[in-house]
């Protein structure tokens, strides 16, 4: 994952990239070389040998385990950090990076969906959602096997689903699952419910979040950068007339075909922009315009402690196979 972001740092006018870090010294001079940097072994020797030079930026993309040693070695020396998701193994270890994160440096969440052309639009839209529905399904990958699936996948719509429920208190968390599959449910005050599934055992790869509000319908397919929205009044306005009944009765699989000739289905993001989305490079740029001061990270330390918060909330009630219930906590 590390070598996606040197690339396109190098690939970034606003920015200049100097070094790579890799304990693998073979792959760290390989990269560097493909981009025109540096190469070392260590933080300290990156920093020993390039404090001088004005390091300013960095993003951390190591092992969970190791997100918290790695970034405070940077924040204490003033390095801003975009640090990837999960921002730590725990939330109590990701809470020692706070203080640095408010002494004049910027930490960075990789919550990278968040710069997904598909969720931007629906953003857009300031929706009121009573029903949120996710499913992600990925592959097995050698470069997440060091945390479950929740805090590998899911944690992807967790943080989603706290952006579009800002504000609202998690009331009930209710759980099941294993290591690489696991389903939840999230309860929050005034009755608004998320359903969300990850399994990292696919056969294919989906990433869809479902958004129903009083009067619409919005799917977001998160692979293909689409957005597409359905006004369900109209739909029952179609339903209603008996002739449309007539019609649909006797459709069998070619049902949802004539629905979708019926009704007007609005696509909110651009046909052309999946072939020219890059998600990664948008996340850079959000970073480095917050390292310059011009603006805060749209992913801030605090959206990544909360996310994880959720996220053990749920392998706690994944392990204990019961119902957790968190009256009284916030969003804040």
């Amino acid at each position: 994952m590390g070598s996606f972001h040197a690339r396109a740092y190098a690939g970034l006018p606003e920015c200049e990239l100097i070094a790579v870090v890799d304990v693998i010294e073979d792959r760290a001079r390989e990269l560097a070389a493909e981009v025109g940097a540096d190469a070392y072994e260590s933080v300290e020797d990156l920093l020993r040998h390039k404090s001088g030079n004005g390091v300013d930026a960095v993003s951390v993309v190591v092992p969970t385990h190791q997100h918290v040693e790695v970034a405070k070695a940077l924040l204490s020396r003033r390095v801003s950090c975009l640090i990837e998701k999960p921002v730590a193994s725990t939330s109590d270890s990701a809470t020692a990076l706070l203080p640095l994160a408010n002494e004049g440096t910027v930490v960075q969440v990789g919550h990278i969906e968040r710069f997904n052309p598909a969720v931007r639009a629906a953003v857009a839209l300031k929706l009121n959602a009573c029903f949120i529905k996710a499913d992600r399904v990925g592959f097995p990958s050698e470069r997440s096997l060091d945390i479950d699936v929740v805090r590998d996948l899911m944690i992807h719509d967790i943080d989603l689903t706290l952006a579009f429920t800002k504000g609202r208190t998690l009331e009930e968390v209710r759980a099941v699952g294993t290591e690489d599959m696991a389903s939840a449910y999230l309860g929050f005050e005034g009755g608004l419910l998320a359903g969300l599934t990850a399994s990292r055992l696919g056969v294919k790869s989906e990433r869809m979040v479902r958004l129903f509000t009083d009067d619409c319908y919005i799917a977001l397919d998160c692979e293909r950068f689409e957005a597409r929205r359905m006004c369900t009044e109209a739909l029952g306005r179609y339903l209603e007339l008996g002739e449309v009944k007539q019609r649909l009765a006797p459709a069998g699989a070619r049902q949802g075909k004539m629905i979708s000739e019926l009704v007007d289905i609005e696509l909110l993001t651009a046909p052309e922009i999946k072939w020219s989305a890059d998600p990664l490079r948008a996340e850079l740029r959000d970073f480095l315009a917050a390292v310059r001061k011009e603006k805060e990270p749209e992913v801030s330390i605090s959206d990544g402690i909360r996310a994880l918060q959720v996220a053990e909330e749920v392998l706690r009630a994944i392990r204990d196979s019961r119902t957790i219930r968190l009256r009284g906590r916030t969003d804040d």
